[in-house]
């Protein structure tokens, strides 16, 4: 068959490279790279040149199987690494760490403060509720909201303010006043699968050394010719056997099925005829804007300097409410730099770093109520009017998540991965 790819995110060029082997595919991608998250920016210092991911950075082989076996298949060299959060609220006014008793207490007054005291009580306390919530099989809980579940627990306001929401709206890269109306059940199992309910047994996370751009070159070594960057699909039209692709460049072109690898509300841009199903469900993720700035400004970094992190969540407060929230990723410890310039990676930085390296902006979904239960009606779409789709809004946005949709999309179309791979709907 002939087959048109919209995008080259993970999912996109996985589906590309499995199906390339048995169809005439062509690959459509509005930058002028490939990889979508997967970005790296080289740096040029006096200690050298360094090449700095600026979207997907770590993983790890418990939460993330596929990609993990993806990667050994591939054989890529990785670093592991411990990861590492720290909290700096209110211009340093409350700052922790959590990697030990040292950190923990970075800001010494907080051994004196029960304040703190009661934070660190409601995250263990949230922890132990926490998973006896995933393990209740009332269906009463499907439908229960973050905002419920800490009402009904009692939660303190220190925890509210000063751990969860933060690090929640920096995960999901979502204002923190919409996390509240996010299902419980959704974030606690993100918790779960990441180690963030336990004090123990963690998973080791991995770096890729050398960059995310590693696997990349290797998967499109296999189908550059099919690749056209910087040409982005403006317009699809299916028709009975098949369907036109329309792109900026004023070319028309016909295939016999498309494989849509981008945000669910790109598709929906897409399609001139939507059907009632795709309308439907497509319309129901929203996605959140979030702008990154790779730097060297330590003032977007937490006052006490021995409670840096490899993740460093940055919020102020106001009337008891969460204000502004942003994440800075120290990269030197994500990656392993080795220079004794500090680099940042600021998302949503709440003041203009003083010496900017560069800027791009994500779109990130949002996994509200409306969207999870669209998630699962998505499987109805996939072959309809010869069209297929995937990516991070299958599941929870992160990397394993598009890797699996495009993997079912490939599976669905007769290919099978080279390498062992976990079963994917």
């Amino acid at each position: 068959m002939k087959i048109a790819i919209i995008g080259t995110g993970i999912s996109g060029l996985c589906a590309a490279w499995l199906l390339h082997t048995q169809h005439d595919i062509t690959i459509y991608e509005q930058n002028n790279y490939v990889g979508g998250h997967s970005q790296m920016i080289t740096v040029k210092t006096d200690e050298g040149i360094f090449s700095i991911d600026t979207g997907f950075l770590l993983y790890n082989e418990l939460n993330y199987p596929n990609l993990s076996a993806l990667f050994n298949y591939l054989n890529i060299k990785t670093h592991q690494m411990a990861m590492s959060f720290s909290m700096s609220l209110d211009q340093g006014k409350i700052e922790y760490a959590g990697s030990d008793l040292n950190t923990l207490f970075g800001q010494r007054r907080n051994l004196f403060n029960p304040d703190f005291y009661l934070l660190l009580w409601d995250i263990l306390r949230f922890n132990r509720e926490g998973k006896a919530l995933l393990a209740n099989k009332n269906p009463s809980v499907v439908t229960l909201t973050l905002g419920d579940f800490l009402q009904r627990g009692g939660y303190s306001q220190a925890f509210r303010l000063h751990y969860l929401l933060p690090m929640s709206a920096t995960i999901w890269s979502c204002p923190a006043n919409k996390i509240l109306s996010f299902p419980a059940l959704t974030l606690l199992r993100f918790f779960h699968n990441h180690g963030l309910l336990t004090l123990s047994d963690r998973p080791l996370w991995q770096t890729i050394e050398g960059g995310t751009q590693r696997y990349i070159q290797i998967i499109t070594a296999d189908i550059r010719d099919k690749l056209h960057l910087s040409t982005p699909a403006t317009a699809i039209t299916r028709h009975p056997t098949g369907c036109y692709v329309y792109d900026a460049l004023g070319n028309q072109n016909t295939f016999d099925a498309v494989v849509i690898a981008t945000h669910a509300d790109q598709a929906l841009t897409l399609l001139t005829d939507p059907s009632d199903a795709e309308q439907q469900l497509l319309s129901c993720f929203k996605y959140q804007k979030n702008r990154a700035v790779l730097h060297t400004d330590i003032l977007l970094m937490p006052l006490r300097r021995r409670i840096w992190s490899a993740w460093n969540y940055i919020a102020t407060t106001h009337h008891n409410q969460i204000k502004e929230v942003s994440v800075t990723y120290w990269i030197n410890r994500l990656q392993f730099l080795p220079t004794k310039q500090a680099f940042f990676l600021s998302f949503n930085p709440q003041i203009e770093p003083q010496h900017p390296l560069h800027e791009i902006n994500y779109q990130y979904p949002i996994f509200d109520s409306r969207a999870i239960i669209a998630q699962g009606k998505l499987k109805q779409l996939q072959g309809q009017q010869n069209t297929w789709y995937c990516g991070s809004y299958f599941n929870n946005g992160f990397h394993e998540d598009a890797l699996n949709s495009g993997l079912a999309v490939a599976n669905a179309l007769g290919i099978k991965p080279m390498w062992q791979c976990q079963a994917v709907g």
